[in-house]
């Protein structure tokens, strides 16, 4: 299972939530991960729009996002175009790359910015929320073991 449904300790929710209250579009073709990852952010009260289809978010109306979660290999269109295409009507929107391939390929390149992180699949919702507010803030982050 990609994320574990472990318990989040509140204290560590009210360290790395920035607000609770983001509106967070998520994109991955794997309908189970995007459910589960819109069941967490809800619960911590993010209002979350969710994909399947790279193409149909882009098509969207809308681009109030305030964080993107977006899994780098879908199939039509990678998770790194989607992020330049988005980039053009939103280009401070801070960005997480989820994905079990990250660091393949040339994702690297798209790293350098500050507001594009990579979060490796599996992850917890500790270290989503963790990754949510470094991304927010602009700081380097990388998964703990």
């Amino acid at each position: 299972m990609p994320i574990n449904n472990a318990a989040v300790k509140p204290e560590i929710q009210q360290k790395s939530l920035s607000s609770g209250h983001e509106h967070v579009i998520v994109v991955d073709d794997e309908s189970l991960i995007r459910s589960l990852i819109k069941k967490v952010l809800t619960a911590h009260g993010h209002q979350v729009t969710d994909y399947a289809d790279p193409t149909e978010a882009l098509q969207q109306p809308g681009h109030g996002f305030t964080l993107a979660i977006i899994d780098q290999v879908m199939p039509g269109m990678n998770g790194m175009s989607l992020v330049k295409n988005m980039r053009r009507a939103n280009p401070t929107l801070p960005v997480l790359l989820i994905s079990g391939y990250i660091g393949t390929g040339d994702t690297e390149k798209i790293l350098v910015d500050p507001l594009v992180k990579k979060l490796p699949k599996p992850f917890t919702p500790a270290e989503l929320f963790a990754t949510m507010a470094k991304v927010a803030s602009g700081m380097d982050v990388e998964k703990t073991e």
